[in-house]
């Protein structure tokens, strides 16, 4: 019996990543958890849904990926997300950026609950 080979990765994104999960999809794109094969550190990617359809678009997206690589070096602050790469794959954005732990959803969530826990507390403290 023969083993059938493993096909080969077709993108840039499949050759370096292994995807994980979807984070998250919206009407920009989707966000997905990866792990860089040769680092092995996990990272969240954005793809976007829209293809670039001309020059001129394409270069607002080139200068807005210069942007954020800009804005990133030398610049660690805790609530600011990292960015780390991005390349154009398929007419698309690619944007690889740190993981965080949780989602602005959740730190929001969280942050409601514990606005009414202390409330609570301190109606029972009055």
């Amino acid at each position: 019996m023969q083993i059938a080979p493993r096909p080969q990765p077709t993108s840039w994104l499949e050759k370096e990543f292994t995807c994980l999960e979807i984070l998250g999809k919206g009407h920009f794109g989707k966000v997905m958890k990866c792990q860089n094969n040769t680092d092995k550190f996990e990272y969240a990617i954005k793809v976007t849904n829209t293809r670039i359809r001309n020059p001129n678009e394409k270069e607002l997206y080139l200068q807005e990926m210069q942007t954020l690589s800009a804005l990133s070096v030398g610049a660690e602050c805790p609530h600011i997300v990292r960015y780390f790469n991005s390349w154009i794959e398929d007419e698309r954005i690619h944007i690889v950026m740190e993981l965080c732990e949780k989602s602005l959803r959740q730190i929001k969530h969280e942050a409601k609950a514990e606005k009414k826990r202390i409330a609570n507390q301190m109606a029972q403290n009055a």
